[in-house]
């Protein structure tokens, strides 16, 4: 904006927590009060502004709780909103993070779980100068882990369950003892089976 000389005015908010301005516009963050304050050629003039509560205009930021299994990689599809409205993702900067980084790894807006567990993402919004955050609940379960016939053998009453073409392992059901062991420690040589450690 420029005065009627030809000079340029500029606009600030003398309370950010309120008011937050940027060229000529003015978005409220939340009720209370703050003066748009107008300088130019070292005179200042401060119009007194009153935000009232109405959460549909806040601005906010959106974004789902997720839920995923072990070594499983989701994006988070977070917005933020102006007015009710999702503004155009060029208008402002987002980033994410964790302080669960042994629960989660964080890349962009990518999260990979890396052992079960709960843990939470920060998501972090830049907007006309001012940050605005939402947590989001992250809950890791754990994946179901197959039998590997190389690493250790399974046992069904003493005797080794064979594992099938496709690596599946299905205990004898017909068997009077259907008692299962897993040794970790024994694997095949050409000897047999001998105990590892």
């Amino acid at each position: 904006s420029i005065t009627n000389d030809g000079s340029d005015i500029a606009f600030t908010s003398d309370n950010e927590e309120v008011l937050i301005v940027k060229g000529n516009k003015a978005i409220g963050i939340q009720a209370g009060t703050a003066n748009i304050v107008a300088t130019a050629n070292g005179v200042t003039v401060k119009l007194p502004v009153k935000i009232n509560v109405n959460a549909d205009n806040l601005p906010v930021v959106e974004a789902e709780d997720v839920t995923l299994t072990e070594l499983e990689t989701v994006a988070i599809n977070a917005v933020f909103k102006v007015g009710g409205v999702a503004l155009d993702a060029e208008k402002y900067t987002i980033t994410y993070s964790t302080e669960d980084a042994e629960i989660i790894a964080v890349a962009g807006k990518e999260i990979t779980a890396l052992k079960a567990g709960e843990a939470t993402v920060t998501v972090t919004v830049t907007f006309w100068g001012k940050t605005f955050t939402q947590d989001i609940a992250v809950t890791v379960n754990a994946a179901e882990k197959p039998v590997e016939p190389s690493v250790g053998k399974l046992f069904q009453g003493g005797e080794e369950v064979a594992a099938a073409e496709d690596g599946s392992i299905t205990p004898d059901a017909t068997k009077e003892d259907t008692t299962l062991t897993f040794d970790k420690y024994a694997a095949k040589s050409a000897l047999g089976m001998r105990r590892i450690r």
